[in-house]
């Protein structure tokens, strides 16, 4: 069983596609950019669980952090 499977999904579909989209979003709001490297770290982490779902808003202050773990973890493959 991969990681990506662990996380509940639900089917979304159209006239001519379907994909599936989980339905439970790493919160960043915990994670602020006090420290981005401690964020980096977690998304990450929550990238090789499976998470592929992020809740982020501009007051968290995550989204720089957040979008070098993604780059990070697309160079390592985890896709």
């Amino acid at each position: 069983m991969s990681s990506s499977s662990k996380i509940p999904q639900v089917v979304l579909k159209s006239s001519s596609n379907q994909c599936n989209m989980p339905v439970i979003a790493f919160g960043t709001a915990a994670v602020t950019n006090n420290d981005g490297e401690i964020t980096k770290k977690a998304v990450i982490e929550a990238i090789k669980s499976g998470y592929r779902q992020f809740d982020t808003a501009l007051i968290y202050g995550s989204e720089v952090a957040l979008g070098e773990a993604i780059e990070e973890a697309l160079k390592q493959g985890r896709n």
